[in-house]
């Protein structure tokens, strides 16, 4: 597990930049880890038919192995961005742009217009699923709970439930894997000045001390102790096991870090569980996908609880075979008492998990009371019709990119972006855009807060969802070369502006091709697909239709036909992604 421990040489790269005062903004921290992960993509790009160094046979293992470590390196990039103004490096304070998230109430929290286009989301899913649960679960967990804080300071709370889903999911599937579970230790030769003569050199040319202080590094603030101690938190932070309240593991020794049991696995999974729920109900609208959620896990959890009891009889067999030769008796007692405990632990997490989905029965109870009352005002009506809209209504979006490239899509950063250029992406529209788009959010004396948006239903969505794009593309270009559009410009308009402006397209799909046919009235078709997710998206295009010349389309009547566009994603939405590429699009058009 090379990727298991990238996270610790990262931490100490940066450590040992910030001993050598070479860090102040975290700009310089993205400089300092591009050398070790552009020498990774090095790797992985080498042909085995060009480089007489790759093994042919190990040639795939190489490309997946690289991979992992580059999304792991972007992922401890991103744990110091979530530390926000807490963010320290080796003692010193680094100035961190946090993440934009807005509330119902339109306050925006932090501006991080700068991070906007990074595959944040991306590269952390890609980490945690370089891990396997029956092998590597606290790994996996880590990367898991680190994209389940970047969703909750986005305001995400639908991807933020689902993550934690996947979190209670490794823990169930790491259940009766414990005692085989691979665990990181530290290396020797990072903390031993006896066998690293140079450890003592250590930020010797920043800051010293005074006589043999200088030459021990005991008496400079950014000495080897230090780093070290800045590297570990990055080789299991303590957000792993706090949860838990585990003891102290003693950063002395040098063994392999502490394997967690069974009982401390469900309390994790307990705890995991309730916050996903809050999540869930803090999104609101979704209390009957969350409630298939956890039935699926509290299935999986009397499935682990009755093999929990089978693998326990076949030992106990095997134990009385071996005692009667052996006098194991002493053994077979912990082993029983052993069992008792785990199982006890087991029911109690089952017991808590019912609990939880009483209450979102109770929740669902509820919600389906409110529709029932009926309300004699037509205004009346149409509030509790808007508020349901709001409420039960999920959106999503194809952004599109075309046009004249900014830097941030030409030049390479340690982070890539979440979207390729001229290829669609499909992304859920956040609760406080939609918000926003329904005139929930108006402006206020704050700039900082969003103002009210004009035009339909849809197009407010899309301009609500496309003002951090906006935001960010204006960092880099004029606002009068930036064009927001729900159509992709013709091949003609392409060709002729597409140099010197930036194409920003955004409109709405829905998971039901059938929503697409509503009366003209009804601005608000319902999306049935929306309990269950989805792959497919849809949405109604305007294409021009072919002809032999453009200067034939110029000189008749422009004809436009009307057809159904179908995207298709490889994981089904909702899920612990906000967006994904689009693998396939289908074009069905009629004259």
């Amino acid at each position: 597990y090379y990727d298991g421990v990238t996270h610790n040489v990262a931490g100490r790269e940066i450590g040992l930049y910030s001993a050598s005062g070479r860090i102040e903004t975290i700009e310089d921290v993205s400089c300092t880890l591009w050398p070790l992960r552009r020498a990774l993509a090095d790797v992985e790009e080498s042909d085995p038919d060009d480089d007489e160094r790759v093994d042919v046979q190990l040639a795939p293992f190489i490309v997946s192995m690289c991979r992992s470590c580059q999304a792991v390196i972007d992922g401890v990039l991103i744990e110091l961005r979530l530390m926000g103004d807490d963010c320290q490096i080796v003692g010193t304070h680094i100035p961190v742009e946090g993440y934009l998230y807005s509330n119902e109430q339109g306050d925006r929290t932090t501006h991080g217009s700068g991070y906007t286009f990074d595959a944040d989301e991306e590269s952390l899913f890609e980490a945690a699923n370089s891990f396997l649960p029956e092998t590597a679960p606290l790994q996996r967990l880590r990367w898991l709970l680190t994209l389940n804080r970047l969703h909750e300071s986005k305001g995400q709370w639908v991807e933020a439930a689902e993550t934690l889903v996947l979190c209670a999911k490794t823990i169930i599937g790491a259940m009766l894997h414990i005692k085989n579970v691979w665990r990181a230790s530290r290396y020797v030769l990072w903390y031993d000045p006896e066998k690293s003569l140079w450890i003592p050199t250590v930020g010797l040319g920043v800051e010293q001390g005074t006589g043999t202080e200088r030459t021990s590094g005991t008496g400079r603030t950014k000495n080897n102790e230090k780093v070290m101690e800045f590297a570990d938190y990055f080789l299991e932070p303590p957000g792993v096991f706090g949860m838990t309240k585990m003891k102290p593991r003693n950063k002395k020794s040098w063994k392999a870090l502490d394997r967690p049991s069974v009982s401390t696995l469900c309390r994790m999974l307990t705890n995991v569980s309730k916050v996903a729920v809050r999540s869930y109900l803090e999104e609101g609208g979704i209390e009957e996908l969350a409630f298939l959620k956890l039935e699926e896990l509290l299935k999986q959890i009397m499935e682990l609880v009755e093999d929990h009891g089978t693998t326990n009889k076949q030992q106990q067999y095997i134990g009385v075979s071996s005692s009667s030769s052996s006098g194991g008796g002493a053994r077979d007692k912990f082993n029983r008492k052993q069992f008792v405990e785990e199982n006890a632990a087991l029911r109690m997490m089952s017991a808590s998990l019912n609990g939880e989905m009483t209450k979102l029965a109770e929740q669902l109870l509820l919600v389906s009371e409110e529709d029932e009352v009926s309300t004699n005002s037509q205004r009346e009506r149409d509030l509790l019709e808007k508020q349901t809209l709001v409420r039960e209504k999920k959106y999503y979006v194809r952004v599109l990119l075309l046009g004249k490239k900014p830097n941030r899509f030409i030049e390479s950063t340690t982070i890539p972006t979440f979207l390729e250029w001229g290829s669609p992406s499909i992304c859920r529209v956040s609760k406080a855009a939609v918000l926003w788009a329904n005139g929930r959010i108006e402006k206020t004396s704050d700039s900082s807060k969003p103002s009210k948006l004009q035009g339909t239903l849809e197009e407010r969505i899309c301009a609500a969802f496309s003002q951090p794009l906006l935001l960010a593309l204006s960092k880099e270009l004029s606002i009068d070369s930036v064009l927001l559009c729900t159509q992709p410009p013709s091949k003609a308009m392409l060709d002729r502006e597409g140099g010197n402006k930036t194409f920003l397209v955004v409109n709405l799909v829905h998971m039901d091709s059938s929503s697409l046919v509503f009366d003209k009235g009804n601005t608000s078709p319902k999306d049935g697909a929306w309990a269950d997710g989805s792959k497919r998206f849809f949405f109604k295009s305007q294409a021009r239709a072919q002809a032999q010349s453009e200067e034939a389309q110029i000189q008749t009547h422009t004809q436009r036909t009307t057809g159904l566009v179908e995207l298709t994603v490889a994981k089904k939405f909702p899920c612990g992604l906000s967006r994904q590429r689009a693998l396939f699009t289908s074009e069905f058009f009629s004259g």
